[in-house]
């Protein structure tokens, strides 16, 4: 099938771009594509104007020619999201619905609104879907040594949701008010799972005039370029600051691998053109990091801040020790941003 060509003028119509890994693909589209018009989706004007203002000041051209926007406040809704899919030639699908009881079925809903309004729309060539390598492949509790490709995925993620769903209200309960976050996770690695799995379940059956790229990132690190600190770029904040967040934080998550969020965007538009990654799922990662490994670095470059001590871990922890499967994404970015330079530019980002 045809893909995008960057010498040719093509609107792309990339979801919740006021995201973290969204805003990063809105500026690396408009600075490294010129013939490409960005359509972004957020929620409000005023969401438009504060992430206008966010570009600009990272120097991108964000005239009326280069930059629009389309207001949707329900990503399951199929008119909204048909109108913005108007004249579109390439799709970057980031956006995740909100964590609630259906973050799921609302994920899975989301994209399969996405791929029916971009058939609807006739002009649409590829479409690249943001799934999750720590959630839809296996990742983070993975074991030591086991090779994870494009074939493998994260069905014990389903198993535990399913089994989560069963429960009665006063045991589900007790898990969304438990310390150690496994609600959350429960949702969060099923979610990705089920809807990366029903995203290329659609795809062969419907058999549309264009194709899917999933990328696969893992922890993203990089600076903050619109709104507060979210995700895992907060986790420097709350490290810096050694805030009561902390020890549950770094002892119930373990270490795993990383992207830099300026890399993670240029993997998602690369995939937008690459005729070689048609209906592919890409690892997004570039290295392994561990709690200590970023200790270490916030001391080094920040040595007046409260920085946590060392905790009782190796380096790296089991699941950095696992082969990934990477090599595509690899070749698409060519050179990977740092883990050093990654944390320092995240913590300069946010006021450090």
């Amino acid at each position: 099938m045809p893909v995008l060509s960057p010498d040719q003028p093509s609107t792309i119509l990339i979801t919740r771009g006021t995201g973290y890994i969204a805003s990063h693909t809105v500026l690396a589209a408009l600075q490294l594509y010129s013939n490409f018009k960005v359509r972004a989706i957020v929620r409000t004007e005023d969401k438009a104007r504060g992430l206008r203002d966010a570009l600009d000041r990272q120097g991108a051209d964000t005239s009326d020619s280069r930059l629009e926007f389309a207001y949707v406040d329900d990503l399951l809704s199929q008119d909204q999201i048909g109108r913005a899919m108007d004249g579109v030639q390439g799709v970057v699908h980031i956006a995740l619905p909100r964590p609630s009881e259906n973050l799921v079925e609302e994920a899975t809903g989301s994209i399969l609104t996405v791929l029916t309004s971009a058939q609807r729309a006739g002009t649409v060539t590829r479409v690249v879907m943001t799934s999750s390598s720590c959630a839809s492949i296996s990742m983070p509790w993975s074991p030591a040594n086991r090779l994870v490709d494009s074939n493998t995925w994260n069905n014990a993620a389903i198993d535990r949701w399913r089994a989560y769903t069963m429960l009665n209200n006063e045991a589900k309960r007790a898990i969304q008010h438990g310390v150690d976050g496994s609600w959350f996770w429960t949702l969060y690695e099923a979610c990705k799972t089920v809807s990366e799995q029903e995203a290329w379940k659609w795809m062969k059956e419907n058999k549309p005039a264009f194709d899917l790229v999933t990328i696969l990132p893992n922890t993203n690190f990089g600076p903050v370029i619109y709104g507060e600190p979210s995700s895992t770029a907060e986790w420097i904040t709350m490290l810096l600051q050694n805030n009561e967040n902390s020890p549950a934080a770094m002892k119930s998550i373990p270490s795993q691998w990383r992207v830099d969020v300026r890399d993670d965007a240029k993997v998602h538009l690369s995939s937008l053109i690459d005729a070689n990654v048609a209906n592919k799922r890409l690892w997004t990662v570039s290295e392994p990091w561990g709690w200590n490994i970023l200790l270490a670095i916030l001391r080094k470059h920040f040595p007046n801040k409260p920085v946590p001590l060392d905790i009782e871990d190796s380096a790296y922890g089991p699941t950095c020790q696992m082969r990934v499967e990477h090599e595509l994404a690899t070749q698409l970015i060519g050179n990977w941003i740092g883990l050093e330079q990654s944390v320092v530019d995240t913590a300069k980002s946010i006021g450090h």
